[in-house]
């Protein structure tokens, strides 16, 4: 069965809008067709951001620590 994956975004220390956005639709959609939910986050400290995405209909929280501080879209 397949599932969503929602990639969030973390700029400048704070998690961005647009994430919890992309979360709302990603719910939707598994709420239509089945599946997971999981929604990574890749930051220097992205267990600071977990708590945050960890919402209702979300079935895992993927969190990928970075050396950058900063984006880095190669990651």
């Amino acid at each position: 069965m397949a599932g969503v994956l929602v990639l969030a975004e973390a700029r400048r220390d704070e998690l961005r809008e647009v994430s919890l956005e992309l979360l709302t639709a990603a719910r939707e959609l598994k709420d239509h067709a089945g599946g997971r939910l999981a929604v990574a986050v890749a930051a220097r400290d992205p267990a600071a951001y977990a708590d945050a995405l960890n919402v209702e209909g979300v079935d895992e929280v993927l969190t990928v620590a970075t050396q950058s501080e900063h984006f880095d879209a190669h990651v």
